[in-house]
């Protein structure tokens, strides 16, 4: 008697597990208040060119997404295009579990081990912006003799260099999730070309199928 009822409850588990797919979620703050009641939005990495949106609405400072997740695949926060002086796109990559996420002149998100380790190359990338800016800080570049501007230029590019080694190796790391196709896109332009076939060959040419700008990209060159 029990074999008979045993192999219909199996089946109804099977089905009832391949419905209840894994879940991305975002709970979101927008701490500015004059925000408040507008539309905030997730988008495809490669928006406009890929058009599909979400989007909701900021309601007592708050927002949230949910949708299925996919950690092959990055997306964008972001408050209408009018607020880009005011606020920064937050790009998340969307794995399963719930990210926090800050929507501000400086925006973060983490929770989950992806996204953690994205806000971890966010700040390492926002400090070695801040020494790019601090070298040509109140300087007047008309009024500076070309060897003084080379030089800073110069100083400028080391800066550059030794950074990228840690963006590589963030790319050879992470081929298989989102974190990969986002550095690959970010910094396509300052990789090494011998690199980019690398990677290329070792992803199958995925990074390119996944990201209708990047192959864009990679016609141009």
């Amino acid at each position: 008697m029990f074999r008979k009822y045993i192999l219909p409850i199996l089946l109804l588990t099977l089905i009832a597990s391949c419905r209840h797919k894994p879940e991305f979620i975002i709970e979101g703050r927008v701490p500015d208040s004059s925000f408040e009641g507008s539309r905030i939005y997730l988008v495809a990495l490669d928006a406009p060119i890929t058009r599909k949106v979400d989007s909701t609405i900021v309601s007592d400072g708050k927002f949230s997404f949910r949708l299925t997740s996919d950690s092959t695949i990055a997306k964008i926060i972001r408050l209408p295009l009018k607020y880009n002086n005011m606020t920064e796109d937050l790009v998340v990559i969307t794995e399963p579990g719930t990210i926090q996420a800050t929507i501000a002149a400086r925006s973060f998100g983490g929770g989950t081990p992806l996204n953690d380790k994205l806000q971890i190359w966010k700040d390492m990338k926002n400090r070695n912006d801040s020494l790019q800016g601090a070298v040509f800080s109140g300087r007047d570049l008309q009024k500076m003799k070309q060897k003084s501007i080379d030089s800073l230029i110069a100083v400028a590019n080391g800066l550059r260099d030794s950074f990228m080694p840690g963006v590589k190796t963030l790319i050879s790391e992470n081929t298989g999730n989102g974190i990969g196709l986002l550095l690959f896109k970010v910094y396509y332009n300052l990789l090494p070309s011998d690199f980019r076939k690398e990677i290329d060959t070792r992803t199958e040419g995925i990074f390119y199928k996944r990201d209708a700008q990047l192959r864009n990209m990679r016609i141009k060159d």
